[in-house]
């Protein structure tokens, strides 16, 4: 009977020495099992969670949404006073909309500065454009943050432009063709701005027997005008360049190649590639 007891309060005592120590494998396995789960549930969250929104994509569709760059000016503005993030892509994308015509804030830019040339340069023709072709001013003011764009005018001038030079002009297409090797070689007249006296009429001037013999004019002003130059420029178009409107006037970005004189009558003729042409004051056709 006492052997019996013994045995059995053995049993109990192994039992219980036992139980603690299931328990706590037990709980170490359910630890372990709420970390795993813990991590998996993390990694779903992460692959759940929408991308990043690419900031070009949201600037150009915002860009859309405005109208001239009146709004483009106030948008921007907004985004600085308010922190609402860089400004600098919806600039871009407003510039490249026929949207923004603030020149002298996209060259200091830093973002612009940093650029190599031929992203920048494109970029900066677009507003020159959108600024109907100032050109006189617009290149100083470029070349003022050491981007140097010619004008075609001085491709008939006494100091010869490097070859490859970046060159920009207002010209009316004349003609479009293919060259000897099926290149599409487009022909323009180069127009540039200038200026008109304003004059009324204050009197007209008659003999006795009433023949006209003039009149005196007061000047009152001046208007903008577009004047012929007379400066042919052959221009080399990429392949894939939206096609051309004969009669219509564009603002071109080039890369120079050469200029030829030919006399009798005399005519001076600047050979491009065109890198871009755009409507004077709308979005780029390049």
């Amino acid at each position: 009977m006492r052997s019996w007891i013994a045995a059995l309060s053995l049993m109990v005592t192994a039992c219980a020495a036992q139980g603690p120590k299931d328990d706590l494998l037990a709980d170490r396995a359910t630890a372990r099992w709420t970390d795993e789960d813990q991590n998996t549930a993390l990694a779903q969250t992460v692959a759940k969670a929408p991308p990043a929104a690419d900031p070009v994509k949201a600037a150009e569709t915002k860009a859309a949404t405005l109208r001239d760059d009146i709004e483009c000016t106030k948008a921007i503005h907004r985004m600085k006073v308010e922190g609402e993030g860089d400004p600098y892509p919806l600039m871009v994308a407003c510039a490249r909309q026929g949207k923004w015509r603030n020149l002298k804030a996209l060259l200091a830019h830093p973002v612009t500065e940093a650029m190599p040339e031929a992203e920048a340069v494109p970029l900066l023709a677009h507003v020159i454009a959108n600024r109907g072709g100032m050109f006189e001013s617009d290149l100083r003011e470029c070349l003022g943050r050491r981007r140097r764009l010619y004008h075609v005018s001085e491709a008939r001038g006494p100091r010869p432009i490097p070859r490859g030079s970046w060159m920009m002009f207002r010209g009316e297409l004349k003609t479009e063709d293919l060259g000897r090797s099926g290149e599409r070689i487009a022909k323009f007249r180069e127009f540039a701005r200038g200026t008109r006296d304003r004059n009324v009429v204050i009197a007209d001037y008659f003999t006795q027997q009433g023949v006209y013999v003039g009149s005196e004019v007061d000047k009152v002003g001046s208007e903008d005008v577009l004047r012929d130059t007379g400066l042919i420029v052959e221009a080399e178009l990429p392949e894939d360049t939206t096609s051309l409107v004969r009669g219509q006037q564009y603002i071109v970005l080039a890369k120079y190649d050469r200029t030829q004189t030919t006399p009798e009558p005399e005519t001076v003729t600047a050979y491009v590639q065109l890198v871009a042409a755009f409507r004077p004051g709308v979005p780029g056709l390049d």
